[in-house]
């Protein structure tokens, strides 16, 4: 019993809040992944066809609406379990969270885009592997810009 005592208090001591904050943060982004494609399917195959006959714009449009619905999903189930300890004060704080999170969302898309494409021009990273490199280069970026500015606790958040 003194090694599974032993193992739990290591565990305990390697998930701190920050770092479970994360995993959080990871989970809910997996979820976007999820909604973004069904969105896009259902908008493409479904409800856009007969409202936009050219494919490359029906791709376009459907790919946009999928990135708001996704982005709007995670920022409910961030504000709400990622970052539901911190405190918020009535609704025109949640749209004020809300535009942050879309514009922190944007911006880390852009340097998802920017670094996957770097990492395959100019270093030959495969295909693939530049998109994941791209994705954990967002991530990072994503969480801390969302930790300190969109969700940051009132101190961090009045100054």
């Amino acid at each position: 019993m003194a090694g599974v005592s032993a193992v739990s208090r290591r565990v305990k001591d390697l998930l701190t809040e920050e770092r479970v904050r994360f995993i959080r943060f990871c989970v809910v982004g997996a979820t976007g992944v999820v909604v973004n494609l069904g969105v896009f399917s259902l908008f493409m195959s479904v409800v856009l066809p007969s409202v936009v006959a050219d494919e490359s714009a029906r791709f376009v449009t459907c790919n946009f609406i999928g990135f708001v619905v996704s982005v709007f999903t995670n920022f409910l189930l961030n504000d709400f379990w990622t970052w539901g300890d911190r405190a918020k004060h009535g609704h025109a704080h949640f749209w004020a969270r809300l535009g942050k999170f879309y514009l922190v969302s944007s911006i880390a898309g852009a340097v998802q885009m920017g670094v996957a494409y770097a990492v395959r021009a100019y270093a030959g990273v495969p295909d693939l592997l530049a998109v994941l490199i791209g994705i954990a280069v967002a991530t990072v970026i994503n969480f801390v810009a969302n930790n300190l500015w969109t969700f940051g606790d009132d101190e961090r958040a009045d100054s």
